[in-house]
């Protein structure tokens, strides 16, 4: 109880100190998720002592000995060796006593990582005892930071601090909580979002209960009991919103003879019903799960499709729940609904279900018109096959942006666009995000940074388990900052929700299930980004060769896998250090087999660089390919190998009987060794089981691999730039492949930048009329399309030596010592719709066929170059066109050697297969294309 005269001034001062450190007090424990910048105060003022008594003062009280004390420190916010420090909280140094402020500036604080010194403020709490580091630019992870207080550091009576310095780890990817942030029978399906001070809070489903937690003081806070669903219903996927005070609203759909939308909200320490029961979707109705959102004027907007077809939306008006929009009813099936408001906007984008397939569709109430409008036309690619689950974000200057999962018939991509409402169409953002083109890459979330920069998280399955990735758009192309969140020994689902905080950093939760067991408890992670702008490489350095081959004419090649030293783990097909993995982006076809690639580079060689041609390998280099198959399709679980492939340069072309030789390895059927096989040249086969079939897998002998690894090609097929200019996962770093090998210093001083047409590779080598791909904009004038190789419109004259991006933006600073990455030349990949028919089928033709139908190659009479034109300068031969009847694919002779082998070909048909050599089986998905791209064609050229 304050008494007294001044009572009221004190009690004043105590309340301002109070409402100052508030949001610090809530911020600072164990390094939380804000600094005070977000929670929005500004840094205290500097502490000033109070003035000393006047010199004539008199005082019945004797003074007191002087202060000889000095200051200590009584805490540190890191500590020493934490690991999970978020770079947007402040470093906190906690004193016994107030500090003399002139003692106390950025001087008397040292803030360095490995780099060098570290951008930061310094200020001095009001009381004086606590000193505050803040970081300029937080985004700086993955880094360890030393902290240097200096002794020049005082307190009021000028007793130096005898100075302190310690370490702590900033990572990439910090851990908010430091923990799990719960866990549950799967699927949990969690939710996400940000409270108004930067806090996640997550939701997830528990078997018949909803949960729902909040980061707060740095742990996990649980927000009231489980919320319970009604007895003999099932709940599904929670979503989550919360408003401008920070009150979660969760919504939820519960299905038994009813349909039911139930929307919560937490008060005080419970949740409380939103209205006076759930929302009705309908008895004996279909419903779509609901999503919840907060709209401009802090009310909870709820939307959901019924009957199948019909989208609803109620906002609530304080007393009940309303119509914000007239139902839009789309004369079709709807699924996987996403919903925005911003201003005056509600969106929608639904799945729309055809009789064979599904389109996406994206439409727009506006609250002025009172009217539903199209957002352009449906957003997917392909015209036979599903576009589901979408994912819709508002930029903060009203740009609408939407993700997807596209099926191509094959497999699954990940695609993004916004709408330019300026021409009223979609502009695609990129190609696809798929890391691997035969792994499923699903469920994609979308946010946008403050700049208005797209950034989206997906999900991509490989043999070991689905991987969580988050990428962002540079204007030009996705880079892929955001990879390495799984934990060691789990499996994430296809779950992850993002959203994007104040600062531009993306923030996830999402799934996983630990050690693989049936029986493994399932638990929700969260993860906030902590990294920079800047992009790691993905070889720090380069490794000597773990393995090599005996010199020629050897009496024994090893064999088996494990004699060959070139994989520490042969069971688990574990490569040794050294062995550089890789993929491209055009694959030959290997009927349907999946494959893994590795390059062993002879300690002193480097590789010849060449923009246009094929690189220009040293000898000692040793190219590994496995190919593998599901056992059950489509399951990656069960993948399993049959044969490891090795391609060894002996010497340079000319120099020896054969510059490059194949030795393959067939695997056994317990999936623990690999064999040698002697067939000099002929093909062996064996069958595998395969969806309760047999796939009978094709080992050529040793002296046909040299049919298609010809000296005019290069001897290497996929190793060129346009093969190799991609992005790909190097153990949880994503980096452009050309980017991860000029940093390594695989390529030695560097490339010849003109196409190597005047002496080659700059290690002495020589050209070799390898594939000249310079962005395939003769191809594609032939046949019309404006866009080249790259995705890039061609400059005056066909040329595409400048890139920009589709919404005007400027290509990215060149990133490759060699060039811009932008401008290199890149092969489309051919599952991905994103590039036209044309594009994707030259691109096939060159990565299948151009080794042999190439001038100076065994059959000139065709060339299928990518950048050749459909008709060569010296008809008949290197002419396309006699290969095909414009209009009329199935008469055309290029689709009938295509789709054909040898026991199928029509009668009287004069001419092979194609390809002729290692294939039993047609590739569908390329006949698909191969159709529409002859079908559609009116004349040729």
């Amino acid at each position: 109880m304050l008494d007294g005269p001044g009572s009221l001034e004190v009690f004043s001062s105590l309340i301002r100190m109070a409402t100052k450190r508030t949001c610090w007090t809530y911020a600072a424990a164990s390094i939380a998720l804000v600094t005070a910048v977000a929670c929005g105060v500004d840094a205290p003022p500097p502490y000033e002592p109070p003035p000393p008594p006047p010199a004539d003062a008199s005082s019945d009280t004797p003074p007191g000995p002087p202060d000889k004390t000095p200051p200590t420190l009584m805490q540190r916010v890191p500590e020493a060796g934490d690991d999970n420090v978020w770079g947007g909280a402040p470093i906190r140094l906690v004193f016994s006593e107030p500090l003399a402020p002139a003692s106390v500036n950025d001087a008397a604080i040292r803030l360095e990582s490995e780099a060098g010194p570290v951008a930061k403020r310094t200020s001095l709490s009001e009381d004086g005892r606590e000193i505050r580091v803040t970081i300029e630019s937080p985004h700086i992870g993955p880094a360890q930071l030393t902290v240097t207080a200096a002794g020049t550091i005082t307190d009021v009576a000028g007793n130096a601090f005898a100075g302190v310095s310690w370490s702590f780890g900033v990572p990439l990817w910090q851990r908010p909580g430091g923990a799990v942030v719960g866990a549950g029978q799967g699927p949990l399906r969690p939710a996400l979002a940000l409270d108004p001070s930067g806090y996640p809070v997550v939701a997830w489903q528990d078997g018949a209960a909803i949960r729902v937690s909040r980061l707060s003081a740095g742990q996990w806070q649980k927000l009231g009991a489980e919320i319970a669903v009604s007895p003999g219903a099932t709940a599904r996927s929670p979503r989550v919103a919360v408003t401008s005070t920070g009150e979660p609203i969760v919504a939820w759909q519960e299905s038994a003879n009813e349909t039911h939308i139930y929307v919560k909200r937490y008060r005080g320490d419970a949740w409380e019903l939103v209205g006076t029961g759930p929302i009705d979707a309908g008895a004996g109705r279909d419903a779509a799960e609901p999503v919840v959102v907060i709209d401009e004027d802090d009310r909870p907007v709820v939307a959901w499709i019924a009957d199948k077809n019909r989208v609803e939306i109620r906002r609530w008006e304080g007393a009940a729940w309303q119509p914000l929009a007239a139902a839009w009813d789309a004369g079709t099936a709807l699924a996987d609904l996403a919903f925005a408001t911003q201003g005056n906007m509600a969106v929608v984008a639904v799945s729309a279900k055809g009789a064979k397939s599904s389109d996406l569709r994206v439409v727009l109430w506006n609250r002025n018109s009172a009217k539903w409008a199209p957002l352009g036309g449906p957003l997917d690619h392909a015209i036979d096959d599903a576009a589901v689950r979408p994912s819709l974000a508002i930029s903060r200057d009203d740009v609408i942006g939407v993700a997807w999962q596209e099926h191509d018939g094959f497999s699954d991509n990940v695609y993004v666009a916004t709408y330019d409402e300026f021409v009223g169409a979609w502009s695609h953002k990129g190609h696809a995000l798929d890391l691997d083109p035969d792994a499923p890459a699903t469920s994609p979330s979308l946010g946008f940074t403050r700049e208005g920069v797209p950034v989206v998280a997906w999900s991509e399955s490989r043999d070991d388990g689905p991987h969580t990735y988050v990428g962002r758009f540079n204007g030009t192309r996705w880079e892929v900052p955001g990879a390495g969140l799984d934990p060691i020994g789990a499996r994430s689902s296809d779950s992850a929700a993002l959203v994007v905080d104040g600062g531009g950093n993306p923030v996830l939760a999402w799934e996983t299930v630990g050690g693989g067991d049936a029986g493994a408890v399932a638990e929700v992670q969260a993860r906030r980004y902590n990294g920079g702008n800047e992009l790691r490489f993905g070889l720090a350095e380069r490794v000597p060769p773990p393995c090599t081959f005996p010199e020629q004419g050897a009496p024994e090649f090893p064999r088996t896998l494990t004699a060959t030293k070139c994989f520490t783990d042969v069971p688990r097909r574990v490569p040794a250090p050294g062995l550089i993995p890789y993929d491209v982006n055009s694959p030959l076809w290997s009927d349907g087999a999946l494959k893994r690639r590795f390059i062993v580079m002879p300690e002193a060689g480097n590789i010849g660089f060449n923009d246009k041609f094929a690189w220009t390998m040293p000898v000692g280099t040793i190219l590994v390919k496995e190919f593998l198959i599901e056992r059950e399709p489509g399951n990656p679980g069960t993948i399993y190998p049959m044969e490891t492939r090795f391609l060894y340069k002996r010497c340079e072309p000319g120099l020896c009987r054969a510059a490059w030789e194949g030795y393959s390895y067939q695997w056994n059927e317990a999936g623990t060794e690999a064999t040698l096989l002697d067939n000099g040249n002929e093909t062996l086969f064996k069958d595998w089981p395969s969806g309760g079939s047999l796939h009978r897998h094709s080992y050529p002998g040793r002296d046909e691999c040299r049919q298609c690894h010809a000296n005019v090609a290069g001897g290497v097929l996929g190793l060129a730039t346009a093969q190799m200019n991609r992005n790909f996962d190097y153990d949880g770093i994503v980096d452009n492949q050309l980017r991860a090998f000029a940093h390594a210093g695989l390529f030695g001083s560097g490339p010849s930048m003109d196409g190597g047409a005047d002496g080659g590779p700059t290690d002495g080598g020589t050209t070799d009329g390898g594939a000249s791909v310079d962005g395939g904009t003769s191809a594609d004038a032939a046949s019309g399309d404006a866009a080249n190789a790259d995705g890039c419109t061609p400059t005056e004259g066909g040329a595409s030596d400048v890139c920009t991006s589709a919404d005007g933006g400027a290509p990215p600073a060149n990133d490759f010592p060699f060039g811009p990455l932008d401008a290199m030349p890149k092969l489309p990949t051919p599952g991905d719709p994103a590039y036209s028919v044309n594009e994707r089928m030259r691109s096939y033709f060159h990565s299948n066929c151009s080794h042999c139908h190439r001038p100076d190659g065994r059959w000139p009479v065709i060339d299928f170059l990518y950048d050749s034109p459909l008709i060569g300068e010296n008809e008949p031969n290197a002419n396309i066109c006699n290969e095909l009847m414009p209009g009329d694919s199935e008469n055309s002779r290029i689709y009938i050697k295509d789709s054909t082998r040898l026991d199928n070909l029509p009668p009287d048909f004069f001419g092979s297969p194609m390809p002729p050599l290692a294939t039993l089986i047609a590739d569908k998905r390329q006949l698909a294309v191969l159709k529409r791209w002859i079908d559609e064609m009116p004349s040729c050229p």
